[in-house]
């Protein structure tokens, strides 16, 4: 049977009291029975007879304990190893060597797992325990090197096989010399030794505070081993400080033990009185608020609670609580006021309490319901935009008319402004707001991955406060504010909840009125709220949030209205913003033009904006440094104050080749034209892509083939050039991804230009999608398309027949611009071109 048990080590080194545990492992408690009644005799000596360094010494394994040179000690031992070496000490004489295992959890270590330097000892009576361990009494002679050790003993049981139980180890040692490199340092170390161990005895428990003038007595060599066996470290940094070669080494590891000591001790005082005065001064502010109270009391201000509770109370009245966030606030009151402020639920209760009345329950702003008024306001703000514009007007005609019949029925709307960047969502609905004397708070939902952002908190937790949509309220001072919810489709979800699934209730219009935020723990009415929300693609927006909003989509500006925009609007903010006046700085109409052409490719008007202040900017250094300049800045003058242009070469090129169409693309930040090249090479009927395309682009491709293929008899093209022929179809801006079905009629015209060699003209562009059989299918972004391609010089646009509704509400420039064609079929198109 194996166990494992304590045994408490008193050592004699520090105090009577200080004891050391050690696990060790005892396989019998027959065995040490037999030893403790073996032959070696329980014995007290006083004189140490003179060790034999030319026989060696049976070695004692310590586990988790230095001896130390001159000091005496008493150990119990069970395990084998080391009870078969105690029966040897008659042939050493009765030294034994106390050697410290590198591993402490060994049961028997192995020849190499000790270390090199361990103490001669003298042992002085050896007794027997009422547990079965062996207490022996041992006394430090002197440190020695290990030159040889090994395993030795061991003898045969009756079935002729080695008994480990007798074998024990057998070293042959050296005494390890300690010496002064010079001895004049001998008594500046001693004295700094006793200096250093005065202040140390002083920080530790049970030591005794003279032992500076104990170890006064004892010459300078004996000073460094006896503090050595007062330091309370571990056994590894004793076995270090063993080791020392030199007094001035020993001293040096000594000293750095002790400072390391002190250091912590000099940190856990500083702590520990800085927490006794903290908790002195909170008993202190405890006994004044308990008097404060008591004299409240017999004033009659208070009944029990807080000091503040009658001025909470006072709020109180002034506010215009629903009948259930009454109730709650009530509850939390007489809660307050039964807590003393030095509990810390205290606060807890004190921060909701002023939540609640920092909320603008009851206060609603009137809203202006003229017509004519709300139209001014619009316009005077934005250029265009005419949808948009007069989906607001319509709800504030209907408000009009619910306030004539006193109808109370009405729901506001739910509105998401979809469009790329710059067009202007976020600046129309401020304007909204103004229109209909709406107070507006602006929620930023970009990069929200959090629920509780939405909902809030709950108060278990610290620090914790309201969602968003409260903290909106709070900050628009009413109850029927226009709430923003900008960047919509920025939201993202994790392992913390979907924000997207809170805003579900805030934004249903039959859930609305009673919208449960985690903090509040009551409902509160967004009935009369406005939200209007931004995003500039509806990709992002999950499908049940899409579905409770009314879409609206806002289009890039056209070349007229950005240049309209330019001149009304940006032009009159940059002057005041750069501290100019109109004399000395007026942008002719070419050089907006030119700006527009040359320098900026969006949907919106920032860069514009950014290009006009730059010239704003260079425009005040003219002034401040004097230079002559002419007031008027016409496009002849853009390089010298915008530079070489962002755009410089054309989008359509003229270069009179096969193979080579117009395509239109649709982009986040508007429309774009796109050219498509097709070549072809002798090889064996493979198609190459190029142009970083995605996998509907790639397949287009593929039913372009096929369907050049099919007609090929018409084109007089064999099939043997479809087998001998390498069709290399590239997309130029390759570093551009580019993916869609609507490439399909010009790719498709593309590789027939290449097979017959008829050249299609640069100003003729295509759009839609091609099915199998030949059939156009509509494509979106059309607007966005077609502006593009008024913009880059295109004279005529092919579409599928299925986007006439779409044709209709193009602007009315781009139809005049532009000749548009609808066809059915894709041999409609190829009638029409070849």
């Amino acid at each position: 049977m194996t166990k494992k048990i304590k045994k408490k080590v008193q050592s004699k080194k520090t105090a009577p009291a200080d004891e050391k545990t050690e696990l060790v492992e005892i396989e019998s408690t027959a065995q040490a029975q037999a030893l403790s009644e073996s032959p070696v005799p329980s014995r007290e000596v006083e004189e140490f007879p003179k060790p034999d360094f030319d026989k060696g010494f049976p070695v004692v394994p310590l586990q988790k304990f230095v001896m130390f040179p001159r000091m005496g000690t008493r150990l119990s031992f069970d395990r084998h190893i080391s009870l078969s070496a105690l029966r040897k000490i008659d042939d050493s004489k009765g030294f034994v060597i106390c050697l410290l295992q590198k591993d402490k959890e060994a049961g028997t270590p192995k020849e190499d797992g000790f270390h090199s330097v361990g103490v001669l000892a003298y042992v002085k009576g050896i007794y027997g325990t009422p547990n079965s361990l062996l207490s022996v009494s041992l006394f430090g002679i002197m440190p020695v090197d290990i030159t040889t050790i090994s395993f030795q003993g061991g003898a045969k049981n009756s079935n002729n096989v080695l008994d480990n139980f007798e074998k024990y180890f057998y070293a042959m040692a050296r005494p390890h010399v300690i010496v002064f490199k010079d001895k004049k340092f001998a008594k500046p170390i001693s004295q700094n030794l006793l200096s250093q161990m005065s202040q140390y005895a002083k920080t530790q428990h049970n030591m005794p505070d003279n032992l500076g003038e104990i170890l006064a007595g004892i010459p300078p060599e004996g000073q460094c081993i006896i503090s050595h066996s007062f330091l309370r470290i571990s056994d590894e940094e004793h076995q270090e400080i063993l080791e020392s070669k030199t007094y001035e080494e020993m001293f040096a590891k000594i000293e750095l033990a002790i400072g390391i000591a002190l250091e912590i001790h000099n940190v856990i005082s500083a702590n520990r009185q800085s927490v006794e005065a903290k908790m002195m001064k909170s008993q202190r502010e405890y006994a004044l608020q308990e008097q404060i109270s008591q004299l409240q009391k017999e004033l009659g201000e208070l009944n029990s609670g807080g000091g503040d509770a009658t001025q909470l109370a006072q709020r109180a009245k002034e506010q215009k609580f629903p009948p259930a966030i009454k109730e709650k606030f009530d509850e939390e009151m007489i809660r307050l006021k039964m807590l003393n402020p030095m509990n810390s639920e205290y606060s807890v209760v004190r921060n909701y309490v002023d939540w609640l009345l920092s909320l603008p329950f009851g206060i609603y702003t009137d809203d202006v319901l003229d017509i004519n008024r709300a139209t001014d306001s619009l316009n005077s703000q934005h250029f265009g935009l005419e949808k948009v514009k007069a989906r607001i007007l319509e709800h504030i005609a209907v408000l009009q008319l619910a306030q004539k019949l006193k109808n109370n029925e009405t729901k506001n709307p739910i509105l998401c402004l979809v469009g790329p960047p710059g067009v202007g969502k976020t600046t129309l609905a401020i304007s909204i707001a103004h229109a209909m004397n709406r107070n507006l708070a602006r929620i930023s939902l970009g990069g929200v991955h959090d629920d509780s952002e939405i909902r809030g908190h709950r108060r278990t937790y610290i620090g914790s406060m309201p969602g968003r949509i409260v903290q909106a309220l709070k900050k628009a001072k009413s109850m029927n504010p226009l709430i923003l919810l900008d960047e919509i489709d920025k939201m993202s979800s994790d392992l913390r909840g979907d924000p997207a699934s809170a805003v579900l209730e805030a934004l249903d219009q039959e859930l609305n009125n009673e919208f449960t935020d985690h903090f509040l723990e009551v409902g509160i009415d967004l009935s009369r709220v406005v939200f209007i929300a931004t995003a500039n693609s509806t990709e992002g927006i999950p499908a049940p949030l899409y579905d409770r909003m009314e879409i609206v989509r806002i289009p890039g500006y056209l070349h007229f209205e950005k240049e309209h925009i330019a001149k009304e609007f940006l032009i009159p903010k940059i002057i005041k913003q750069n501290s100019l006046s109109s004399k000395n700085y007026k942008i002719a109409d070419s050089a907006i033009n030119g700006i527009l052409k040359e320098y900026t490719r969006e949907a919106g008007v920032r860069e514009l904006e950014r290009k006009l202040n730059t010239i704003a900017r260079k425009r005040a250094m003219e002034i401040v440094s004097k230079q002559k300049f002419n007031p008027l800045i016409a496009q002849k003058n853009l390089f010298g104050y915008l530079g070489v242009s962002d755009f410089a070469g054309p989008k359509i090129i003229d270069d009179n080749k096969a193979g080579v169409t117009t395509g239109l693309a649709w982009t986040p930040v508007g429309g774009d034209v796109l050219r498509i090249e097709c070549l072809l090479l002798p090889g064996r009927g493979k198609v190459q892509l190029t142009g970083h395309l995605g996998d509907v682009m790639k397949e287009s491709a593929q039913i372009a083939l096929s369907i050049v293929r099919e007609r090929s008899k018409q084109f007089k093209i064999p099939d043997e050039k479809f087998r001998k022929t390498d069709i290399h179809l590239h997309f130029p801006e390759g570093a551009t991804p580019k993916d869609g079905p609507s490439a399909g009629i010009a790719i498709t015209v593309a590789m027939l230009s290449a097979f017959t060699g008829k050249v299609i003209s640069p100003y003729t562009a295509f759009t839609g999608e091609v099915s199998l059989t030949g059939r156009l299918i509509a494509i979106g972004g059309l607007k966005e398309k077609s502006l593009a391609a008024l913009d880059s010089g295109v004279k005529k646009l092919l579409l599928p027949h299925d986007n006439l509704k779409n044709v209709e509400d193009l602007p009315k420039m781009v139809k005049e611009g532009i000749e548009i064609k609808m066809f059915s079929v894709i041999d409609e198109v190829i009638g029409e071109l070849f």
